[in-house]
């Protein structure tokens, strides 16, 4: 049957997360018009890059219009999502639900976007009063569904701060929260709430066997490439160790062979003033000085020889010593690098703990849906 003249036909448009039937006070509701929605999703899908910010000045004009339509603030708290802008996801849910104070679904998205932004401060006191809530609701045949979908969703969320991210509240409230819930929660409800936990610790169980296993295969690769390396280093180092040893009695035998040349050289420099004749004064005079001569330049060439073999010895010493020094900070950085992941276990231990690994928003259903209820019959 169609809508009456002058009345709003209310479509379901949600799951988990959705907006199941964002239906306001026909009061409210029948004199709006869903254009401004229509066009904020339509300008928050288009782009990657400018579509929240096209999206946003729909939603701006539509606001400074005086409307409050809780479908419109619901497509730009999409739109947010999509874009990954949360703390404006966290303000556009606010205005649907200053208009729609009471909706379930709603209020189970600002429930899901509290725990995306790690805000927990207040979240079991909502998540308790949401679930009596809910009980409430399934009374009325109509929002079964829609209740036990929001039930569903609270039992993920649960689930999801008792293990994935555990630590970030006490898990006794936890289970006290869960208790108050199984308690209060009808049949159909309690199913949806319990399915979904088993869902979420099967999934995290799951997770976190394959990531232990894979740290166990990091550490195995790890403990392999540094013996690896301590080896390689090992050898290098004995090399340079004999080197640099080999360079101090080579220094000793230069020394020692310079200190015989010198001593040489002086006895030969040694003139006998014995005076035995002119002559042979005269003769030991020529002598003498042809032997200084030689002597002059043989001590000038051993310093040289002397001089560059000792630069040669300093510098092999010096590249000795500092590769020495390099190894040994090579060795410890290869330690410092091991690391108890190596890629697959890091992408698991982020996948463990993320939110959308368990409780995925279901962003193009709720577009869809959404744009759904605009089209009449």
């Amino acid at each position: 049957m169609g809508a009456r003249p002058g009345q709003h036909r209310c479509t379901p448009v949600g799951a988990i997360f959705g907006a199941a039937i964002l239906c306001a006070a026909s009061s409210v509701v029948a004199a709006e018009n869903p254009a401004p929605a229509v066009a904020i999703l339509e300008a928050g899908w288009k782009s990657p890059t400018a579509g929240f910010g096209n999206a946003k000045v729909q939603y701006d004009k539509h606001r400074a219009a005086g409307s409050r339509d809780a479908r419109t603030s619901y497509a730009m708290t999409l739109v947010a999502i999509r874009h990954r802008q949360a703390r404006d996801a966290v303000r556009f849910i606010d205005d649907a639900l200053a208009a729609r104070p009471e909706h379930l679904q709603l209020r189970s998205t600002r429930l899901w976007i509290q725990v995306w932004i790690k805000d927990y401060k207040t979240i079991l006191a909502e998540v308790r009063l949401l679930g009596k809530d809910v009980a409430t609701a399934m009374d009325d045949p109509k929002q079964a569904q829609a209740g036990a979908a929001v039930a569903g969703s609270l039992g993920e969320l649960l689930a999801y701060l008792r293990g994935p991210a555990e630590g970030a509240i006490s898990l006794d409230q936890i289970a006290a929260v869960e208790q108050e819930l199984r308690q209060a929660l009808p049949l159909a409800a309690l199913e949806a709430f319990t399915a979904a936990q088993e869902s979420v610790d099967a999934l995290h169980q799951q997770l976190s066997k394959e990531l232990e296993e894979a740290r166990v295969q990091a550490k195995d690769e790890n403990d392999a490439k540094l013996a690896a390396d301590l080896a390689k280093f090992e050898q290098a180092r004995k090399v340079y160790s004999k080197q640099a040893d080999q360079i101090q009695p080579r220094y000793e035998a230069i020394s020692a062979r310079l200190t015989a040349q010198l001593e040489q050289l002086q006895l030969g420099n040694r003139i006998s003033y014995t005076r035995r004749s002119s002559g042979a004064i005269e003769r030991s005079a020529g002598s003498n000085d042809a032997r200084i001569a030689a002597t002059q330049r043989q001590m000038e060439q051993l310093n040289e020889a002397a001089a560059a073999e000792v630069a040669r010895l300093e510098k092999q010493d010096a590249s000795a010593v500092t590769k020495i020094a390099q190894l040994q900070k090579q060795i410890k950085q290869a330690a410092d690098s091991l690391v108890s992941e190596n890629g697959r276990s890091a992408a698991l231990r982020k996948r463990l703990t993320a939110l959308s690994t368990y409780s995925e928003f279901p962003l193009e259903a709720e577009r869809d849906k959404l744009m759904a209820s605009f089209r009449g019959p």
